[in-house]
């Protein structure tokens, strides 16, 4: 998988939480310290035994499901087989979520299946088959296995491979279980304490840059090149998913992870390190691919359309469920790595976590509406304009590579409303975003903020507080430079002026002091509080206290520059 997103810039939406991307891809094969996220029990949801049988078994009208509720022998394959993209983990828990009674593990092939079952173990009438990616199949795309074999029915391919090969194979994505890609680059806080973003560590180390470890096939960091966050000279493309030169080189380097996995077990696992580390997620460094949707070569998309228009929901549904209960799930993700007995491994803790980390990082999360598993197509024409130049690729539409035709969109993780504070009212205020956005005020500010790739982390649980200017502000700036900032290669500047407008925290006017405050961003700004009012950095504070339901927006008029940035360059 290609994503990303950064710990101090995913402060500007988990500020403080969070950098991550996906996992499990050829180009992001994942340490070995990813960590499956919490599942939903197969055994709660059990099958009866004789749906073990192939799809033109009739399931047992015990389950007395309807047809619109997931039956899918009458349109699917008698086994639906899914190519994931790496070992069993957390993040593909949608997956093993779908494995009825008595699963099979076959250790050599390593492949799991079972009858496959929809939420609450209602039969289908089907198999499926969830087969190991990467090292178990020579870090092979999963596009490539796909057009090799007409036996796989879908598989985990993230939009930057299925631009990569759209000419030869192209394929079609019709539900994304994750939200957002759990990549990072990661490094060691103590010994750089300076770097908040990925693009920091290319001026460390007195100037020479940080050395970054990945894995070869990795296209976002020739966009990570191309875009002038990192340099030749710091690229080390023999990354091969373990912890062990990381742990050697004590923190010197940099390297590749996910952050559903590896900032965990680097502090909680690894005893050799045993200490926290820092990220940025590739997603918010603005490589923002849909790191595993699952998708169908387009030479059996018309065979295939009913089968993906039933089978969509059951993995929409079984996202939200294995989330919310993944301590089945996770035992069978678990028994699986352990039978598999290769390099991987894997346990209940790091399962657990794994899924808090996802829910924490937005990693898992309903996006911008409020339906599960859709495609913002939007997102993916900003991706495409991205990713193209890097592939080679030109004139592609968000329509040639996904579609929400198959979605029931009212699928979605539940929002949490505040029982116990008995204001009706404040259950109504909507996010950050939300407040920002029905406000004509601001207008610039959310455009900006939707440029920068940023709107689902301000979405977010939070509580953040942002430093909101006005369109008077933006428009102040000096001719140009806000359309200088908007254009797609001056992504990383764009997001590190906005994150320089937040912090990680609710904090009201009544708690602002004097003094300098660090920003999501990672510098600080000067606080001035006195007899005339509130300035940051010398802008005004002209209104305070705006209520979002995740965090609170002080209104200023001008806009804040990090004091390490040069925007004359822009000019």
């Amino acid at each position: 998988m290609q994503n990303t997103r950064l710990t101090k810039l995913a402060a500007f939406g988990a500020v403080a939480a969070i950098s991550v991307a996906a996992c499990g891809s050829d180009d992001e094969a994942s340490t070995d310290t990813e960590a499956p996220a919490g599942t939903e029990a197969p055994a709660d949801t059990e099958a009866p035994a004789d749906t073990d049988a192939p799809a033109d078994t009739e399931a047992p009208a015990a389950t007395d499901a309807p047809a619109d509720d997931g039956i899918l022998s009458a349109v699917c394959p008698e086994t639906i087989v899914i190519q994931t993209d790496w070992f069993p983990e957390a993040e593909h828990g949608a997956l093993y979520q779908m494995v009825g009674e008595n699963p099979s593990i076959d250790a050599d092939k390593k492949v799991v299946s079972g009858p496959l079952v929809a939420s609450g173990g209602v039969a289908t009438g089907v198999n499926i088959e969830i087969r190991t990616g990467g090292p178990a199949v020579g870090f092979q795309q999963v596009v490539s296995l796909m057009a090799q074999d007409a036996d796989v029915t879908f598989g985990y391919v993230a939009t930057d491979e299925a631009i990569e090969n759209y000419a030869d194979n192209p394929t079609t994505a019709f539900v994304a279980p994750l939200e957002i890609n759990p990549q990072i680059i990661m490094w060691d806080p103590a010994t750089y304490p300076d770097a908040q973003t990925i693009a920091d560590l290319a001026t460390a180390k007195d100037g020479d840059g940080v050395t970054i470890r990945y894995f070869e096939t990795g296209a976002y960091m020739q966009f990570l090149l191309a875009d002038g966050q990192v340099t030749e000279g710091q690229l080390d493309g023999s990354y091969d998913g373990g912890p062990s030169v990381f742990i050697a080189e004590n923190g010197a380097i940099a390297q590749q992870g996910f952050a559903s996995a590896e900032p965990y077990n680097y502090e909680n696992v690894f005893t050799d390190w045993g200490k926290p580390v820092k990220f940025q997620l590739i997603h918010d460094a603005g490589w923002q691919t849909y790191a595993a949707p699952l998708a169908v070569i387009d030479a059996r998309k018309a065979e295939l359309s009913d089968c993906m228009a039933a089978f969509a929901p059951i993995v929409q549904q079984s996202t939200i469920d294995y989330i919310n209960d993944p301590a089945a799930t996770n035992e069978l993700i678990v028994q699986a790595v352990n039978e598999y007995n290769d390099f991987w491994v894997y346990d209940a803790e790091l399962g657990a976590a794994s899924v808090q980390l996802q829910l924490d990082l937005g990693l898992v999360g309903n996006g911008p509406d409020a339906t599960l598993g859709n495609f913002d197509e939007d997102r993916l024409s900003r991706f495409i304009e991205i990713a193209g130049p890097v592939f080679g690729v030109d004139g592609l539409t968000p329509g040639d590579l996904m579609t929400n035709e198959y979605i029931d969109a009212s699928i979605g993780l539940p929002v949490e409303e505040e029982e116990d504070s008995g204001e009706e009212e404040a259950a109504e205020v909507g996010t950050i975003v939300d407040v920002a956005a029905g406000n004509p005020n601001f207008s610039t500010l959310v455009a900006a903020v939707e440029a920068a790739g940023l709107v689902d982390i301000l979405s977010g649980p939070g509580p953040f507080t942002v430093f909101a200017p006005t369109n008077d502000a933006f428009a102040a700036l000096p001719e140009g430079l806000l359309d200088a900032l908007l254009l797609p290669e001056n992504l990383a500047t764009l997001q590190a002026i906005l994150t320089y407008h937040a912090i990680a925290g609710e904090l009201l006017s009544s708690d602002i002091t004097s003094g300098p405050i660090t920003m999501a961003q990672g510098e600080s700004a000067e606080v001035v509080v006195d007899d005339n009012g509130v300035t940051i950095d010398g802008k005004n504070v002209i209104a305070a206290d705006v209520d979002a339901s995740n965090g609170v927006i002080h209104v200023i008029d001008g806009v804040l520059v990090p004091p390490s940035l040069d925007l004359s360059t822009l000019l």
